[in-house]
């Protein structure tokens, strides 16, 4: 999966309860990975409905978007 504007794998999405905090992961070859320091427990659920944007330029939509 990658960003249909500039091609990068990298990308987050922000917590629900708190815009601020974000949860930045990459996707390579299709398999969502988190950051390594991001504990195992607070790793929010996503879904193709999920908002995520770009870490390396301004698009964002939903998930289902880069499949």
């Amino acid at each position: 999966m990658k960003c249909p504007t500039c091609s990068s794998e990298d990308f987050y999405i922000k917590d629900a309860d708190d815009e601020y905090d974000l949860y930045e992961f990459s996707c390579n070859n299709g398999k969502i990975t988190f950051e390594d320091d991001i504990k195992e427990s607070d790793v929010p659920q996503i879904n193709d409905s999920s908002e995520v944007y770009c870490n390396k330029c301004v698009w964002h939509g939903k998930l289902e978007k880069l499949k």
